[in-house]
């Protein structure tokens, strides 16, 4: 009983039909996220600089990305950068144990969904993962062309066909 409190909510946060890509040249703080997040995603990917990363990103489908802005080889800002001129939009959450103007303000170019300063709160991670790749509910009173991947039924069922998602009265079936 008195090691029920510092159990993880895992029930709350259940990315496992997702793949997060963590990278990080600094050893400790990769094995942390990647241990942590193992228990959240349905598969975890990591890669020590940019140029590992983009190999990684431009073979496997990723969901979101973590990565630390400064690297050597490739930096992240480099690696995002590649993938953004690319097309591509995944959600992307910059760490950095540096954090200065200079960062923030090309992160903020590159349309990013956070940037947080290690060590990483876990639980703050977390719920900007859910905010980001999670599908928002769409009202019925909105067009269909909103978005195409998201159906909602005459029973109430909301069908996200990008993420695999059913969802009815607050659960979610993935």
């Amino acid at each position: 009983i008195r090691g029920i409190w510092f159990m993880k909510d895992s029930f709350k946060y259940n990315f496992s039909c997702f793949t997060a890509l963590i990278v990080d040249d600094d050893e400790m703080a990769l094995k942390y996220l990647t241990r942590n997040l193992e228990e959240y995603f349905g598969f975890v990917m990591f890669a020590k600089d940019g140029e590992e990363a983009l190999d990684k990103f431009q073979t496997n489908r990723v969901d979101i990305i973590i990565t630390d802005f400064y690297m050597p080889n490739k930096s992240g800002f480099d690696f995002i950068e590649t993938i953004r001129k690319s097309g591509f939009k995944t959600p992307v959450i910059y760490i950095s144990s540096y954090p200065n103007s200079e960062i923030l303000l090309n992160v903020i170019r590159q349309n990013v969904l956070a940037f947080l300063v290690k060590p990483v709160d876990l639980n703050e991670l977390l719920e900007l993962v859910q905010d980001s790749i999670l599908p928002v509910k769409i009202d019925s009173n909105l067009p269909s062309s909103i978005n195409s991947q998201e159906y909602k039924l005459a029973s109430g069922a909301i069908v996200n066909l990008k993420y695999k998602i059913i969802e009815k009265d607050g659960k979610k079936i993935f």
